[in-house]
């Protein structure tokens, strides 16, 4: 009797991408049943520029790619230098560039190949050139 193959998504091709945050992200945390232990995740919606799809990734914050993040978003840092992304008051909209990176999985996931976004920076939109007139005057129209 044949079996059907697990589900596994369609992954994003490896490379460079901007991304626009789609929605206002959504905290989840889970309690570990033997040691009491809360983790919590963030998880966004995100936009690829270019694209009609729609990622949804999550963050664990004592990684470096939430750091990364949280800077690109502009989340203050406190006196002893840690980020806090709750100080951001909207994320719908924001952006930032980030590589997609795909990983084998460990154990018993060990089958299965995952995708993750790296490599978070901010998003950088260009200004006016300098070779632009700088008065009103030379404008066609």
């Amino acid at each position: 009797m044949s079996r059907i193959p697990d589900y596994e998504p369609s992954l994003i091709p490896e490379g460079s991408y901007v991304f626009q945050v789609a929605e206002e992200p959504e905290v989840r945390k889970k309690t570990n049943e033997e040691t009491g232990r809360v983790t919590k995740r963030v998880i966004f919606s995100l936009q690829i520029e270019g694209e009609s799809l729609t990622l949804i990734q999550s963050f664990f914050p004592w990684t470096d790619t939430y750091k990364e993040l949280a800077i690109a978003f502009g989340a203050p840092e406190d006196d002893k230098g840690k980020i806090h992304m709750s100080q951001v008051e909207q994320f719908t909209g924001l952006g930032f560039r980030a590589d997609i990176v795909h990983e084998k999985g460990e154990g018993q996931n060990r089958d299965k190949t995952f995708m993750r976004v790296v490599n978070v920076q901010p998003r950088i939109i260009a200004g006016p050139s300098k070779t632009e007139p700088e008065d009103d005057d030379n404008v066609p129209f």
